[in-house]
């Protein structure tokens, strides 16, 4: 272990550093005191390599299509069962009924609120 005053690391402290990346326990003392010790940064993570699972995996067919009976099943859905529109429909405000909301917000234009 290197023990040395505030003023002798000041002076050396490039030699202190590669003492202390080479594995050597530096100690700084302030008036004989141990203050601060004096330790390597650890290495940094290797980079990550992009495509690692290159071939493992496959897209299915149709993965990127919309799902029809899906959007008909959340649009017929009762998603407010005790509001009722103008037409006597349960289940959605009378803004969204019959508009197409879902298959609108799907397609990113926004519903008619």
């Amino acid at each position: 272990m290197t023990r040395v005053n505030m003023r002798e690391a000041k002076t050396h402290l490039s030699r202190l550093g590669r003492l202390a990346r080479d594995g050597e326990d530096v100690v700084i003392c302030r008036a004989g005191t141990p203050w601060l010790r004096l330790v390597p940064c650890p290495a940094p993570a290797p980079r990550r390599q992009l495509g690692g699972l290159e071939g493992e995996l496959r897209i299915l067919p149709g993965f990127g299509e919309p799902d029809e009976e899906l959007i008909r099943d959340i649009e017929a859905s009762r998603i407010f069962p005790d509001q009722v529109d103008g037409a006597g429909r349960a289940g959605a405000p009378a803004a969204c009924v019959g508009a197409g909301f879902v298959s609108a917000m799907c397609r990113g234009l926004g519903g008619a609120w």
